[in-house]
């Protein structure tokens, strides 16, 4: 720590630190690769075709491939993953959800007709409709993904 209470890292510690964590990173891919190229060697090299020539069964392969997935998830957790794969997701209505989404589109087009009827046709009025529209797909966003 220097006179100001600041931990100061000296450069060649901190090269070390990024060095290491660079071959962790590399030693991690290496298991990778052999673990794909083992997955590989099971099916074949070819992902419709065992050793012998013949057609692996459809079963197996989707096997061989969410063993693979779950092999991924297990090296590389990823909250961004989850997150994304929940945003691309059809979240089908549960409970009282369809006729919240009726009650905020039944809202959001009385507003849009006040829009209509109080503002002069320019390109602000049709942004601000545009504005409400999308203000609903996320209201309804929030419902269908967070409940």
């Amino acid at each position: 720590m220097d006179e100001r209470g600041i931990c100061v890292v000296p450069r060649k510690r901190r090269f070390l630190q990024f060095r290491k964590t660079k071959e962790q990173d590399m030693r991690k891919n290496e298991d990778w690769d052999k673990t794909l190229h083992d997955n590989h060697a099971k099916m074949g090299g070819d992902n419709e075709v065992d050793w012998e020539g013949k057609a692996i069964p459809i079963e197996e392969e989707r096997k061989l491939v969410e063993e693979e997935k779950a092999l991924i998830a297990a090296l590389y957790p990823d909250p961004i993953r989850e997150d994304v794969n929940n945003r691309f997701t059809y979240h089908p209505p549960k409970g009282d959800q369809a006729a919240r989404y009726v009650k905020l589109r039944d809202e959001a087009l009385s507003l849009a007709n006040q829009i209509l009827n109080y503002c002069p046709d320019s390109r602000e009025r049709s942004l601000a409709l545009t504005k409400l529209e999308e203000c609903i797909f996320w209201a309804n966003a929030s419902i269908a993904r967070n409940e």
